[in-house]
């Protein structure tokens, strides 16, 4: 396993005095806000949770070796719960990115951040040790709407404190950005969940040249498609999402989809309910090309086209 003093050091504190970590199942009033992940030293640019700066104006992040750096804000994307920052400081010391379409359930990963903060008087970050517990999980948080996708499941221990942490590999690789636990304490309670780096390399790509995440435009809304539906077209049923109204001079309605379409699938990737397309089509960016598999009868077909920027 890689040295830790070396990664370590690319994790730093967030600081904005008192307020409530909204993103923790129990909310605790806490004077360090959370942690952030040295991403390029380079460029002085620092990634954390957009939960754990929201609402801020001004920075201060704090390094494992003392030293502290007021930050700006580069840009960030709500919805997927990042925020990119940079200081002025250049030759940081910072972790590097891995890849995430690659782990296994079972392979170790250590979690460093600042849990509690202030309360522990000393700038080095906490790390603890555990393993990747579950891939591809879809969690909504019912008290703020925000939905998180894809998200990594692991059992390092991760407190209020460690969102906007790093999730590293073996290898000293960043594959997460630590985000929240499910507790009933507020406390670890060996089920935090990760951010992951693929989405990370696209939602920073899209801050650095645009300044924020572009939605894409999906010209369409969907139901999902029920037995009695197949019954009444003389049908066999199976599981998808129905399109019920569509936008005709829109993207997919331009490359042949029309409402009463059945999507089964997106990009080869299965589609059982409305929520399961909405929950997928909420993972794409701009300019990539997407492919619905439809049933439209009694035939399949598939529509391709390229996505584009909702500017509504």
């Amino acid at each position: 396993m890689v040295a830790i003093g070396t990664i370590e050091q690319g994790v730093v504190g967030m600081q904005r005095g008192h307020m409530l970590i909204d993103a923790e199942v129990v909310p605790l009033a806490i004077p360090y806000l959370g942690s952030g992940v040295i991403i390029d030293g380079g460029r002085g640019l620092i990634l954390t949770n957009d939960h754990v700066i929201r609402g801020l104006r001004r920075f201060l992040v704090s390094l494992p070796d003392g030293r502290q750096f007021e930050a700006e804000y580069v840009g960030g994307d709500r919805n997927n719960d990042l925020a990119l920052l940079r200081v002025a400081e250049r030759g940081l010391p910072d972790i590097p990115l891995g890849r995430s379409d690659d782990l296994m359930v079972g392979e170790w990963a250590l979690a460093i951040g600042n849990p509690f903060g202030n309360y522990i008087d000393d700038p080095e970050p906490t790390v603890t040790v555990g393993v990747i517990s579950a891939l591809h999980r879809d969690l909504r948080d019912q008290s703020t709407g925000r939905v998180y996708l894809d998200m990594i499941q692991t059992d390092a221990s991760i407190n209020p404190g460690n969102s906007g942490g790093a999730l590293v590999n073996a290898h000293g690789e960043l594959i997460g950005i630590n985000t929240f636990i499910i507790s009933t304490s507020g406390s670890s309670a060996d089920i935090g969940f990760a951010i992951p780096v693929d989405r990370i390399h696209r939602v920073v790509d899209d801050i650095l040249e645009h300044g924020s995440v572009r939605p894409i435009y999906v010209d369409f809304h969907s139901r999902p498609y029920q037995r009695w539906m197949a019954e009444r077209q003389d049908q066999r049923w199976s599981p998808g999402a129905i399109v019920w109204e569509i936008d005709m001079n829109g993207p997919a309605a331009r490359a042949g989809l029309r409402n009463g379409d059945v999507i089964t699938q997106v990009n080869g990737e299965r589609i059982t309910s409305s929520e399961e397309l909405e929950l997928y089509l909420f993972t794409l960016r701009v300019g990539e090309p997407i492919q619905l598999t439809v049933r439209r009868g009694g035939d399949e077909q598939v529509i391709e086209y390229t996505l584009v920027e909702d500017r509504r």
